[in-house]
């Protein structure tokens, strides 16, 4: 192979790993919402939505005929102690856990049990707010998608 189909092998490598780390750095700060609806009077149905900017819909998990939510600790063969406890979903004697941004709603797990039992309240809905630190992200994964397709247009016009 010529040195100039190794420079463009190597730029396209570079293009593809900055792609990837925008598409990680979106997705890990998205913000997240929790909400849950009454779906009868003795369950509910609890959604938890991750948004990139609150435009774009990242990730998106539901549960149905949740009765109650509770603290449970994390079954890893990792240190129990380093390893925090997990909310989760009951729905019929089940749990669910319902992934990565639910996990961020566990200090509330007391309001979600809460509405879980009360036939009394229609809905719930918890946000994490977007932040310095969120928009910051954002702009990093721009920068890197930037650098990602830059590379490839630099790979193609220089083949």
């Amino acid at each position: 192979m010529s040195p100039r189909g190794n420079q463009r092998g190597v730029r396209v490598l570079i293009g593809l790993a900055a792609l990837a780390g925008a598409v990680t750095i979106v997705y890990f700060s998205a913000a997240p919402a929790l909400s849950c609806s009454r779906a009868s009077s003795a369950t509910a149905e609890c959604v938890v939505t991750a948004r990139a900017l609150g435009l774009m819909t990242v990730a998106e998990d539901r549960v149905a005929g949740v009765d109650s939510a509770e603290m449970v600790a994390s079954s890893t063969t990792r240190d129990s102690d380093s390893t925090p406890p997990r909310i989760m979903f009951v729905s019929s004697g089940t749990r669910h856990d319902l992934g990565y941004f639910s996990q961020l709603f566990a200090s509330e797990w007391q309001a979600v049990d809460g509405f879980a039992r009360s036939p009394a309240a229609p809905e719930l809905r918890l946000t994490k707010p977007l932040t310095a630190r969120t928009f910051g992200s954002h702009a990093a994964a721009l920068f890197l998608a930037a650098v990602g397709i830059g590379m490839f247009v630099t790979a193609i016009r220089h083949s």
